[in-house]
């Protein structure tokens, strides 16, 4: 089950990320480059939410902690 889970979410990590990178540089394209609030909101609106999902799509330990580290 642990194998199952960490090869799942290895794939699904990498197109999270994928989708991330592409956020992110959606948003840093049309940022005004004087706000330093940008890349916070940016976190705790996009990065933080879509990594705790993310991690909340493990059940057993070993995957849990697995998906921890690769958050």
């Amino acid at each position: 089950m642990d194998h199952q889970q960490i090869n799942a979410g290895a794939d699904h990590g990498a197109s999270l990320f994928a989708n991330l990178t592409d956020s992110w540089n959606q948003t840093a394209a049309t940022a005004d480059v004087h706000d330093p609030s940008v890349a916070k909101k940016w976190r705790e609106e996009q990065l933080e939410p879509a990594l705790q999902q993310f991690q909340q799509g493990f059940t057993t330990e070993k995957s849990q902690e697995w998906a921890s580290h690769f958050a």
